[in-house]
């Protein structure tokens, strides 16, 4: 093979491999549209919250949330955290983990989180546990 025909088959790979990126991006955006909205939403409709499929697997429901501090509120969120007595979690920083299930345990306590701190956004989603094969 020349250097040209080399070259080609590289530039050639590339564009496949861009291509085969930009798929993969597309199939996940739609996964993930299916499991954070359509089949929640469909699910809330119909009352259930877990159901078995042969094939499948159990199809359950289940909560989380999107958790960060706001910007230039660190110093805030340190403070409000160790007034809810929990100014052990805190070294030089909170972990993003320890932060999002701090919070989420609090959120579902009832406790109020200050909105003008920290970003706390929950959802919903759909996750297949215990898959069967075919």
């Amino acid at each position: 093979m020349t250097l040209q025909e080399m070259v080609a088959r590289m530039d050639k790979l590339k564009r496949m491999h861009d291509i085969s990126d930009q798929r993969t991006k597309q199939l996940y955006n739609q996964w993930d549209e299916m499991r954070k909205r359509i089949v929640p939403e469909m699910m809330e409709e119909m009352g259930i919250d877990q159901v078995r499929y042969p094939g499948i697997g159990t199809v359950a429901t289940a909560a989380d949330a999107y958790v960060g501090i706001r910007e230039d509120k660190q110093h805030d969120a340190y403070e409000w955290i160790e007034e809810q007595g929990l100014g052990n979690i805190i070294g030089p920083y909170i972990h993003h983990s320890t932060l999002k299930a701090t919070l989420k345990k609090l959120s579902y306590k009832g406790v109020t989180l200050p909105e003008e701190i920290f970003k706390f956004e929950p959802y919903t989603y759909v996750k297949i546990v215990n898959r069967t094969s075919k």
